[in-house]
């Protein structure tokens, strides 16, 4: 939802679908699933999140938009790249197209990256009622009382020495 809607993405190139940052920082590579039935995933071991927020993720299920889950951004392979590259999220697939290959008929692949309306207005409301978490909601935290017991400074006291015999 923040890649279709937060205007603070808008001038961000290729953002990770993991952790929004700039696509150059972050790469996701996809492998055969095993197994008969198995699909395509996300080979963590090869791929890199700038952030560590890369997760496994059920391609198929999530490609699917449903009303408990209605974005479909999952990282695919580019149609007119070399089978060994770098897949590219959904979102950012027309873009992609427009910068690396910019002699290709966008609208060829259009049916690769387009978002449904229902999809697209989900995300929009997802987006607008979620509580952002800003400065100053955060600066407000200093506010909140912390138990005893919970407190870092329980570990960090000194045990008063004991007496005993050397």
């Amino acid at each position: 939802m923040h890649i279709l809607h937060d205007s603070a993405l808008k001038n961000v190139p290729n953002p990770c679908g993991f952790c929004l940052s700039p696509g150059s920082l972050c790469s996701v590579r996809l492998k055969k699933g095993q197994g008969r039935k198995a699909g395509t995933q996300i080979d963590l071991r090869n791929s890199r999140c700038q952030h560590n927020n890369q997760v496994r993720l059920s391609l198929k299920t999530f490609s699917k938009s449903t009303n408990a889950s209605p974005c479909t951004n999952i990282p695919i392979m580019c149609p007119l790249c070399p089978t060994a590259s770098d897949a590219v999220w959904k979102y950012n697939l027309e873009s992609h197209l427009r910068t690396v290959h910019p002699t290709a008929k966008i609208s060829e692949y259009q049916a690769h990256f387009e978002i449904s309306k229902f999809e697209f207005v989900a995300l929009k409301n997802a987006f607008n009622s979620k509580p952002r978490w800003t400065a100053k909601r955060i600066r407000n935290l200093t506010n909140i009382n912390i138990s005893e017991a919970h407190s870092s400074c329980v570990a960090l006291r000194c045990v008063p020495p004991t007496d005993f015999e050397v």
